[in-house]
């Protein structure tokens, strides 16, 4: 899927490149080892596949992504954990979940604390109700799941169980208030995330101050695929007409750019341009 044609039905407009800020003189690849060096020949549209929904677990307990193990899903006991042992009995592979946990600034909670995409909400529950989580907000409805299925024989019983209905009003729900940028800064999966990330999150930061904008707060996001081609940037608006957009080969001279372009004005970058949320 090219960003030209995405572009036109989902943002307001594409630009091909993004304006350097000529100020900035980072010199981040100086600091990659030469093993793990990022890919400049790749046209990077449509590099990420198009999860159906994403899940953001901020109730791990990590304080920094230095602190992320490789494989999140096999922490014992852990959200990650419990949702990847569930993945075959509650979601469809025609609807991908996509399910990483993020370094946000939230207050202190007793109970498991989601955002998901592209529903834009925020949701608590306690853990021993994450199959009933995972019922309500992770598996598409009847009507959905006729619509887009990949065999000409699938029928609504033959890529669906049957479920209980879905009540989300027993479930904590709220809007998530917030434009939201995260960096993959998931350094036990790859060093290039772990080198760049903190420099992307600073710079995006005082970006922010500068700029004197409020309602956006920045962090970290667990391994999302592509080391390649780091940095990998998300930018999720809390708008819900608004879609997300996901950056690679992101550097601190792309930052304002990204700013100005893609979060204040809804256009997108296209050499910058990975993917989005279907």
């Amino acid at each position: 899927m090219i960003v030209s044609s995405i572009s036109r039905r989902w943002f307001r407009s594409v630009v091909e490149r993004c304006p350097i800020e000529p100020s900035c003189s980072c010199d981040v690849l100086d600091l990659l080892p030469r093993n793990k060096q990022i890919d400049f020949n790749k046209n990077l549209n449509g590099t990420k596949a198009e999860p159906w929904k994403h899940v953001l677990i901020l109730s791990h307990g990590y304080k920094h992504p230095k602190d992320w193990p490789s494989k999140l899903e096999l922490v014992p006991e852990s959200l990650s954990n419990k949702i990847q042992g569930l993945k075959r009995q509650f979601t469809s592979p025609h609807y991908p979940v996509l399910v990483s946990q993020a370094i946000l600034p939230f207050g202190k909670t007793d109970q498991e604390k989601v955002y998901i995409y592209p529903d834009n909400i925020e949701v608590s529950f306690p853990k021993e109700r994450t199959e009933d989580f995972m019922n309500t907000y992770l598996t598409p409805d009847d009507e959905e799941m006729i619509e887009p299925t990949l065999s000409y024989f699938a029928t609504r019983s033959s890529v669906s169980a049957l479920r209980e209905p879905k009540d989300r009003s027993s479930f904590e729900e709220k809007e998530i208030k917030k434009d939201i940028v995260l960096v993959c800064g998931h350094a036990q999966r790859d060093v290039r995330c772990g080198l760049i990330a903190p420099l992307l999150v600073e710079k995006f930061k005082s970006c922010f101050e500068k700029r004197n904008l409020k309602d956006i707060d920045v962090g970290y996001i667990s391994h999302v695929g592509g080391h390649a081609y780091a940095g990998n940037v998300i930018y999720f608006p809390r708008d819900p007409a608004r879609q997300s957009v996901w950056y690679g080969r992101v550097f601190p001279q792309h930052v304002d750019g990204i700013v100005e372009n893609t979060i204040l004005n809804d256009i997108v970058i296209k050499e910058l341009y990975r993917g989005t949320i279907s």
